[in-house]
Parts: structure tokens; C-alpha cells; sequence
């Protein structure tokens, strides 16, 4: 799965950063990535021949939206006060 997670991360990357609105781009963002992993492990492995368990579909699925959904929101928010204090900081 670490050649579809990476390519997930790089998705969810690219996708956030090509928005102007972190409201729009944390959950598309986070809905492609989670599509994609979907789809990794539920088509894409058993395409290939590789026997994906059960439980391995289960983590690569909902979990990885809610997760994507959090750290979006944590980073946006993050990313806010960063900016906000560095912009009070160099007005002084």
C-alpha cells in the first residue's frame, strides 16, 4: 500500500494547494485522497493479483476521510495563526 499512500498524499498536496480557500480545499482535498485509497484497496491491489484482507480494505477506507478531514482542519487552522502572528510581528 505505500505506492498508493504516497500517491495519495501527493493528490491530497496538490489538490489543497491549488485552491485559494481552505474551506474548498481541505474537503476536496480529502475526498480525493480517500477515493483514491478506496480504490487502491478495494480494485487496484485485487487487479493485480494481491490478496488484500478485509480489514486492510476497512483502514484504507473511511478511516483515512475522517483522518485527511481532521488534519486538514488542523493544518488550515495552524497555517491561520502562523500568519497571523507573523503578520502583527513585522508591523512592530
Amino acid at each position: 500500500m505505500i505506492p498508493f499512500i504516497i500517491v495519495g498524499n501527493a493528490l491530497y498536496v496538490w489538490l489543497y494547494s491549488s485552491q485559494k480557500n481552505a474551506v474548498i480545499g481541505v474537503p476536496l482535498a480529502a475526498v480525493m485522497k480517500y477515493v483514491w485509497l478506496s480504490i487502491s484497496a478495494k480494485y487496484i491491489l485485487k487487479g493485480l493479483g494481491i490478496k488484500v484482507l478485509a480489514l486492510v480494505v476497512q483502514a484504507f477506507t473511511l478511516p483515512q476521510l475522517i483522518t485527511a478531514l481532521l488534519g486538514g482542519v488542523i493544518g488550515a487552522a495552524v497555517i491561520l495563526l502562523l500568519q497571523r502572528y507573523f503578520s502583527k510581528t513585522e508591523k512592530l
